[in-house]
């Protein structure tokens, strides 16, 4: 069953979900997801590293280690500490702060590929984010909720962080969506995914 949307998103339901384990993700295998809307699934060993990691980072922060970026500001604030309780508004206002793409949404399947590829990134283990966060964009490539990214921006040599500030911001309810085929604020795209924001703790923003 297939059907075409005003966002220009062809879906086509496949039943059988392709396990994202940080490994074996083939370009075809990329594709079919992208642009055939194959389903992925979250497998029990890539969850269990998830949480294996994000435990190191947890006991890091718990003894008071000094790591750039997640316990110190960036650039020239890396000799501010920042406190367990100001972690969270750290990580809103750093996707704030890069969201700052203009121009036209680039298509829907990049979009896609792009929530792909974090998540396999994110199977590892070693970026120390909850399985929460990645078990939210799967909901996301399942559910065609799809976050809108514009086609122009960037930040110097690091050419993803602005387009990948514009995706994560729907995780937190901000930014806006496709879903359904309408375009829509990304508090009201979870809304109507039955979805809730997700509140981003320790380095999860930066990751």
């Amino acid at each position: 069953m297939a059907r075409n949307s005003p966002s220009g998103e062809h879906t086509t339901t496949i039943s059988e979900p392709l396990p994202l384990t940080g490994a074996g993700l083939t370009m075809p295998l990329l594709v079919r997801i992208a642009r055939a809307h194959a389903a992925v699934v979250l497998p029990p060993e890539a969850d269990e590293r998830l949480r294996a990691g994000r435990a190191t980072l947890e006991r890091a922060i718990a003894r008071g280690d000094r790591i750039y970026r997640v316990t110190t500001g960036y650039g020239r604030f890396n000799t501010v500490t920042v406190s367990p309780r100001d972690a969270e508004s750290m990580q809103r206002n750093l996707l704030r702060s890069h969201a700052a793409g203009v121009g036209n949404p680039i298509p829907v399947e990049v979009v896609r590929a792009m929530m792909v590829l974090k998540v396999n990134e994110f199977a590892r283990g070693h970026s120390a984010v909850r399985p929460e966060v990645a078990a939210r964009l799967v909901e996301f490539v399942n559910g065609n909720l799809t976050p809108i990214v514009p086609e122009h921006g960037s930040v110097g040599a690091s050419g993803d962080l602005v387009p990948l500030a514009h995706l994560a911001a729907v995780l937190i309810g901000e930014g806006e969506a496709w879903y359904a085929g309408d375009r829509v604020p990304g508090a009201e795209a979870l809304a109507r995914a039955g979805l809730s924001p997700l509140t981003l703790q320790a380095k999860e923003g930066l990751a």
